[in-house]
């Protein structure tokens, strides 16, 4: 895994210290499973997912913990994250989170004392959704046509339901994004999350195998060579090599 999360983990202790232990200039929380991640990986180690291991996290209903000063301590700690270890490419973290830039040029965050921010999770919706519409979909049509640009047509295809729908005057939006200079989606494909995979026009197919029958490389493993996988009986149990 190319990350973790930092309450989830499980390590032997002298390799914790060997790589560094925790950075002790960030404060209580945030940030720290990155620092890990990107630290185990750029030293040496790995960061792996062990089959039937028993690692869990307990969600409390307080902080069991108090942020010196009011402080942003999230944000400070990923900014050390950045500073340490991601060299040129801090600039795109820094693109996502340009207000933690004010810590580097003399200002400060600060959680105002007496303000009221939180979030409450309910047992149901506090809210209707007008006229029974897909609120959710006609929503992310609205980021597709903003945002997506000519990637827009891969949205369309996992959601074609969509398609026509009334989605309201974008007009605003777009103007926005043209005043401020926003990069393109295929400069945010690239430089943040260039591992996504996107069907282009080299696809031989694309879509849902409804055959009820199983890819399968039939068990063979040999990572030198390369197979063409086939659609043979799925087993009765789900086996690495297949895919339904």
């Amino acid at each position: 895994s190319p990350t973790m999360a930092g309450g989830l983990l499980a390590l032997d202790r002298n390799f914790f210290w060997e790589i560094g232990s925790y950075d002790d200039g960030m404060d209580v929380w945030g940030g720290e499973n990155l620092e890990m991640s990107f630290r185990v990986w750029q030293c040496g180690g790995t960061l792996e997912t062990i089959p039937c291991s028993r690692v869990g996290h307990i969600f409390r209903s307080f902080h069991p913990y108090t942020f010196p000063g009011g402080k942003d301590t999230h944000g400070i700690n990923t900014v050390r994250v950045a500073e340490v270890w991601m060299d040129e490419y801090k600039k795109h973290f820094y693109t996502h989170r340009p207000d933690l830039l004010v810590w580097q040029c003399g200002g400060t965050l600060e959680t105002i004392p007496c303000s009221r921010v939180g979030h409450i999770f309910r047992s149901f919706h506090p809210y209707t959704f007008p006229g029974g519409k897909d609120t959710h979909g006609i929503n992310t049509v609205r980021v597709a046509e903003v945002w997506m640009d000519e990637y827009k047509k891969h949205f369309y295809t996992h959601r074609p339901d969509l398609l026509g729908v009334d989605y309201g005057d974008i007009g605003r939006r777009v103007e926005f994004r043209k005043k401020k200079k926003c990069k393109s989606f295929k400069w945010f494909l690239q430089n943040v999350y260039p591992q996504m995979f996107i069907p282009d026009e080299n696809v031989q197919a694309f879509g849902k195998v409804q055959s009820l029958l199983c890819l399968d490389t039939l068990q063979r493993a040999n990572k030198e060579v390369q197979y063409i996988l086939g659609v043979y009986a799925c087993h009765k149990s789900d086996m690495p090599s297949q895919v339904r």
